[in-house]
């Protein structure tokens, strides 16, 4: 009977900690990617903004977008087979260029009842292109969560997406640079939302001026910093 009661206890645990984020780990895809930029390969995420965040799977092979050696970077998967990369810190347009992922929650968020909140993150850096390879590591990601995202149109809504991109906080951030390209590291935490917000993004939001950047490698072409993403929980 005991038995029976600890099962029924982890079964009622499991159930209640729900991702309510849509194949979070990149797993499932329409096509596999054959370049970068193919973000839209991913099921269930999108690349608002730019439209132009990256898409990594083992599917691949190659040196381009595949794992642990692409264009960006050298990495493992940390959960899969798959993950995202995006840029976290660039000069150009002043500042406010910034990579995006976002996804839709299978529910909302329910005003005053707390989520946990976890992803990894991993600097790019020391990729097979020199000219795609990060000259630089800054401030890592954060998660922010939306009621609805700015419309994306050619050319970019720079100053709409400003509103939305540089609050300097986030509602799960990770503090200090993002520099260790030998590992990835976990940010978590809970949140406590006030609107029942249903789409989730993931960027920098800290403007240039606070992201801390620094050198990462000085051989690299890009002038910029950069993260890949992988494993995305909101847990109830």
């Amino acid at each position: 009977e005991r038995l029976s009661l600890l099962f029924a206890i982890v079964l009622g645990a499991a159930a209640q900690a729900q991702n309510l984020v849509p194949n979070g780990s990149f797993e499932e895809y329409i096509n596999c990617p054959t370049s970068f930029s193919q973000w839209a390969q991913v099921e269930g995420w999108i690349s608002p903004f730019t439209e132009s965040a990256d898409y990594y799977n083992a599917c691949a092979g190659g040196v381009v977008c595949s794992v642990p050696l692409n264009t960006c970077g050298y990495q493992y998967p940390a959960d899969g087979n798959a993950y995202m990369g995006i840029i976290t810190y660039s000069p150009i347009e002043g500042g406010l260029y910034r990579e995006v992922i976002a996804t839709e929650l299978t529910e909302p968020l329910q005003p005053g009842v707390p989520v946990y909140c976890s992803f990894q993150v991993s600097p790019g850096g020391f990729g097979s292109n020199m000219h795609n390879s990060a000259t630089l590591a800054a401030k890592g990601p954060g998660i922010f969560f939306f009621t609805h995202l700015p419309e994306t149109s050619q050319p970019f809504l720079w100053s709409e997406w400003a509103s939305f991109m540089f609050p300097n906080t986030a509602a799960i951030d990770m503090p200090g640079v993002l520099n260790d390209t030998s590992t990835w590291v976990t940010v978590s935490g809970m949140y406590v939302p006030d609107s029942a917000y249903t789409w989730l993004a993931i960027t920098n939001f800290f403007e240039n001026d606070l992201s801390q950047a620094e050198e990462l490698d000085s051989t690299a072409q890009a002038d910029w910093a950069y993260s890949f993403v992988d494993n995305v929980r909101v847990q109830l």
